[in-house]
């Protein structure tokens, strides 16, 4: 049996990069919208990690998911470009136990990201 031709992906300009970017209105839009692209990662992936799930003390700061595809953990080192900005987020989030979070304090949903 013949396997079917595996699509090759599609991959963002750089000037919809730069679009994309641009075109967050607030600062936790942009975080979020950063996260989700230098993190590699899924929706769902990107509205649930909680402040604890930064080690931002280590010599490579990263960030541990929980959550992604078939519930394994992965740690990603946070790119050198991104850092200040995700650590002032999470300094001015830091009453929350997510990192994005709606007004009753729990994770974004898929749907409101």
């Amino acid at each position: 049996m013949k396997r079917k031709p595996s699509k090759i992906p599609v991959f963002l300009t750089l000037k919809e990069i730069t679009t994309l970017f641009e075109g967050a209105v607030k600062f936790q839009d942009e975080i979020l919208i950063k996260t989700l692209f230098y993190f590699g990662l899924r929706v769902t992936e990107g509205v649930t990690p909680r402040h604890t799930d930064f080690l931002w003390k280590e010599k490579i700061p990263h960030i541990k998911f929980e959550n992604s595809k078939g519930k394994k953990e992965r740690r990603m080192p946070i790119p050198a470009i991104f850092f200040e900005k995700l650590k002032k987020w999470s300094e001015i989030n830091k009453n929350t136990e997510y990192l994005f979070c709606n007004s009753q304090g729990m994770h974004l949903s898929r749907q409101t990201a």
